[in-house]
């Protein structure tokens, strides 16, 4: 769970700290949604990563980190630019409702 929580606050401090730079502050909001579209890709591209099935079951049994799918996955429905960067609606299967998204800070 800690590691989990890392990942959120990681991902949450590198989100604002892009959300306030000048170069998106001054961007049409058309254009804001692309770049939130980019951040998020780039995040998930982080995490690309090519295992064996052996080598993932070992993982899950023995490390204390989520699986990579999940270290992006169980993150990026936590945040709202996520659903706005990409439209996602409650018929989506990766919606999560406002309500029961983590909130830390």
């Amino acid at each position: 769970m800690t590691e989990n929580l890392a990942d959120y606050g990681g991902l949450r401090i590198a989100l604002e700290a892009f959300k306030n730079t000048e170069a998106f502050v001054s961007l049409p909001h058309h254009r804001r949604k692309e770049e939130l579209r980019k951040f998020f890709i780039s995040y998930a591209q982080s995490w690309a990563n090519v295992q064996t099935d052996e080598i993932t079951k070992n993982n899950n049994l023995n490390n204390e980190h989520s699986a990579p799918f999940l270290r992006v996955n169980a993150q990026v429905v936590m945040f709202d630019e996520w659903y706005e960067a990409f439209d996602i609606r409650e018929t989506d299967p990766m919606y999560v409702e406002p309500d029961k998204r983590l909130r830390l800070w």
